[in-house]
């Protein structure tokens, strides 16, 4: 609304708002969820389910709970927050109803992981605002991520498997 507001004023026109839309974000984004979903609609969650299922014996809470937190920040690296979360949430519930344990410790070792990008410009549009502005490149963002993600990981990993009982 004040968009049109500001257009109808002729305080802006079309062309700076062309000009000023970060064209490159959008398409990463958008990107990023058409892979969820083509993800989604693919056989590639279905066959990661069924070898969790498969290797149920081998698998404790605490397994659990690492393999959903490494996931979810893998993903995470690759792809946009959003479109990782929304991926692992039901891959999360399903392995904790197998185990047979209560799914908020997966479900916030998903919420954790998915806002762990610090090794990639990609999982936030902050991110890849900054890596846009100030040129940096992606080796940059893997040497200064990598320490911040162990330690990240290790502090939610164990916290989670603490506060949860894991």
């Amino acid at each position: 609304m004040l968009l049109g507001v500001l257009l109808f004023s002729k305080v802006l026109t079309v062309n700076e708002i062309l000009q000023r839309l970060p064209t490159q974000i959008w398409l990463i984004i958008s990107s990023a969820l058409l892979l969820s979903h083509a993800l989604s609609n693919s056989s590639a969650l279905y066959i990661l389910t069924n070898a969790i299922e498969n290797h149920q014996a081998y698998f404790s809470p605490f397994l659990g709970l690492c393999v959903i937190y490494v996931l979810t920040w893998w993903l995470t690296e690759l792809v946009t927050n959003n479109a990782a979360a929304a991926l692992m949430f039901p891959i999360a519930l399903g392995l904790a109803a197998s185990l047979n344990i209560e799914p908020l410790g997966y479900v916030m070792a998903v919420a954790f992981g998915a806002s762990a990008s610090f090794m990639s410009p990609y999982g936030y549009q902050t991110n890849l605002m900054v890596f846009n502005a100030g040129q940096y490149r992606v080796t940059d963002f893997i040497k200064v991520g990598l320490p911040v993600s162990l330690v990240y990981g290790l502090i939610t990993i164990f916290g989670l498997s603490y506060l949860y009982s894991l």
